[in-house]
């Protein structure tokens, strides 16, 4: 391939003395950098920044050593943003911050998270006198993404695609007639007598989850065909109805959208949560195939912001209870998403510290941020399998768009933190298989998101 005919590019400094603009100057003007990605050759060209300045890039440097810059800093990012669309900001004498401290380091990291959110702008850091850093430096300025990593996953997930259909569970049949008690369930008043009469049936769902202490289920059967349930979140009726028009996967159909009931067809069968230990091994892989393909259909559909279908509202296991829906862009929320597992992770090495044990590794952001449909709670008892052997997928009040690694997460967190002592190993072993697989970086990351959410319901508002 021939090489392509470097672009100039132009980096505009910005930043109060002494934080290090004459060594970036000398350490990176001139230098050409070629990208490996699209053979794209890059020669950079730097300059001190002003009012009036106009660049590729502007970038702001901090000195990490003296955090008492920052307000300076904070006048300083408007020059910078003016000057390019591309404003990052560039933390400089990374070598002198006593990362040994857990305070002092602490107060590094969440200033850079901080600032990231607030002005919406992409943090670096360096030592601009360690060729290496400043080699590593320069490769994010340019955008280096290449993966090649990423060929082979896709080669593999190609291959048990193919295998999961050949062992697919048949669908339901097209058309299902309508409930017959429908036309007589005209207000939520007319569904609540029906639930108040069935507390039978409540009784006997508490024991099959195992949940004989629980106040109530939040799901009622209410005739032979329908059930009643008060939805999780306003955005359930929303995801249902959203998976019955983009994909085939067999959901509950859902009746009249004007209650504040969630009326939908009663499926006669069982969840995997009781059932699957009955079935024999090949059913057990026919299961979990058919589950992949579902998963692979919901993680089909994509959109530009995250949240639940009809809202940019956050909602989901790892974030406890909804965040007001300030976070309009993909970019906002991944900052966001950083501060609260960098707190996170305050709260585990403060609790290690005392303990004498050694720190936990620093959160790094998860690689695959792309609002991805998921449902958010796919565990057992919210799979049935019912008696054509059709299997459905319930309760759809955690759906949205969300990173695709949360769903094997989510996963992972129900079934093993909350119910560990009633799922079976062989059904922990095809998790993989059917949602993906889950770095320790990414499980590390948003269990400190989770531990520290509570933390920024008001923050998310500001």
């Amino acid at each position: 391939m021939p090489l392509s005919s470097a672009q100039v590019v132009t980096i505009a400094l910005y930043g109060e003395p002494d934080v290090g603009r004459k060594t970036f100057m000398s350490a990176v003007d001139g230098r050409t950098y070629f990208r490996r990605s699209d053979g794209n050759i890059f020669t950079f060209k730097c300059l001190l920044g002003a009012a009036q300045t106009e660049a590729s890039i502007a970038l702001l440097l901090i000195d990490a050593s003296n955090l008492g810059t920052i307000q300076a800093a904070r006048s300083n990012i408007r020059l910078a943003k003016n000057a390019s669309s591309l404003c990052s900001i560039l933390f400089t004498k990374i070598d002198l911050v006593p990362m040994d401290s857990l305070d002092m380091r602490y107060r590094y990291l969440w200033f850079e998270r901080d600032l990231s959110f607030h002005y919406d702008a992409d943090t670096l850091s360096a030592n601009l006198l360690d060729p290496h850093s400043v080699d590593r430096m320069i490769a994010k300025l340019a955008r280096v993404s290449l993966d090649l990593s990423a060929i082979g996953i896709r080669l593999l997930d190609a291959v048990l695609n193919w295998v999961a259909s050949c062992f697919a569970l048949p669908l339901p049949p097209s058309t299902i007639p309508d409930a017959p008690e429908l036309d007589a369930l005209v207000t939520d008043r007319d569904v609540s007598v029906l639930v108040n009469e069935a507390v039978g049936w409540d009784e006997e769902l508490k024991k099959r989850l195992h949940a004989e202490d629980a106040e109530g289920v939040g799901v009622h059967r209410i005739t032979s065909s329908l059930l009643a349930k008060i939805p999780a979140s306003s955005s359930e009726r929303a995801s249902m109805e959203y998976v019955r028009q983009h994909t085939s996967i067999p959901i509950p159909r859902t009746y009249h959208p004007q209650l504040s009931w969630l009326l939908m067809d009663f499926i006669d069968g069982d969840m995997l949560l009781e059932c699957w230990p009955k079935q024999s091994r090949f059913m057990q892989f026919r299961i979990a195939c058919t589950l992949r393909l579902y998963v692979q259909q919901l993680h089909s559909l994509k959109r530009d912001t995250v949240g639940t279908v009809d809202s940019n509202h956050v909602c989901g296991i790892f974030f406890q209870e909804e965040v007001l829906p300030s976070l309009h862009s993909m970019r906002q929320f991944k900052r966001f998403c950083d501060m609260v597992a960098l707190e996170g992770w305050k709260i585990v090495a403060r609790r290690n510290q005392s303990a004498g044990v050694a720190l936990p590794p620093v959160p790094t952001l998860p690689s695959n941020w792309t609002p991805t449909f998921i449902h958010g709670d796919l565990n057992a008892s919210n799979v049935l399998l019912d008696k054509q052997g059709v299997l459905w997928l319930l309760d759809w009040g955690t759906a949205g768009f969300y990173p695709p690694c949360l769903e094997a997460l989510s996963m992972q967190f129900v079934e093993g933190e909350l119910n560990a002592d009633l799922i079976p190993p062989s059904w922990t072993r095809y998790r993989r298989f059917i949602a993906g697989n889950i770095t320790t970086e990414d499980r590390d990351y948003w269990m400190h998101v989770y531990t520290a959410i509570h933390r920024f319901h008001a923050y998310s508002r500001s």
